[in-house]
């Protein structure tokens, strides 16, 4: 009797071991399928965002592109999310040569930031902006507010433009770097 006692001990054990490595497979399985998804839909987003620049939707464009940067950000996609940064330059100088009224994702301004010509890092707008993001514990941005987009004039629209693609160049070189994602030689 006292060896079944071990033996369904050790079972229960072995059980109580199984099953904890089963739940942490599970979570860590989870986890991979959410990135998963995340990267899919930011890139969606992308890819939506391009059609509707073809399409004239400028606006559309940029809010579809603006979607992709914060979620393709999050995967840490470097390929994609430099071509959604690109796509956020191209919308924001066809609407102000079309002299249109839009706003900046504040996630751009964190991302990009500007430089003046003083070599400083110049705020986009006079408030403090950074007041509305909020860090997760996770390292990801998440906003706080939809307020947190930033109003573009004209007067620091080359040097936004400037910052995006520094910054989108940055991430094309950078996704070189990874085996499982890679650019074409010749695009």
């Amino acid at each position: 009797t006292n060896t079944n006692k071990r033996l369904s001990s050790f079972e229960m054990t072995t059980n109580n071991i199984k099953r904890s490595a089963s739940l942490k497979l599970s979570t860590s399985l989870a986890s991979t399928d959410n990135k998963i998804q995340t990267r899919a839909q930011g890139r969606q987003y992308k890819i939506l965002g391009n059609f509707q620049l073809l399409a004239g939707r400028v606006s559309d464009a940029l809010n579809s592109f603006n979607e992709a940067v914060i979620l393709l950000y999050r995967v840490r996609d470097l390929l994609w999310l430099g071509s959604a940064l690109d796509g956020v330059a191209i919308c924001a100088v066809i609407l102000s040569y079309l002299q249109m009224p839009f706003k900046i994702p504040h996630i751009v301004a964190l991302i990009c930031p500007m430089e003046s010509p003083n070599n400083s890092i110049e705020a986009l707008s006079p408030r403090n902006s950074l007041t509305n993001s909020v860090q997760s514990p996770r390292n990801s941005l998440t906003l706080a507010t939809s307020e947190a987009n930033i109003d573009v004039d004209m007067s620091n629209l080359p040097v936004l433009v400037k910052a995006i693609l520094d910054k989108a160049l940055h991430y094309y070189d950078e996704s070189l770097s990874h085996n499982s994602e890679y650019a074409p030689q010749i695009v």
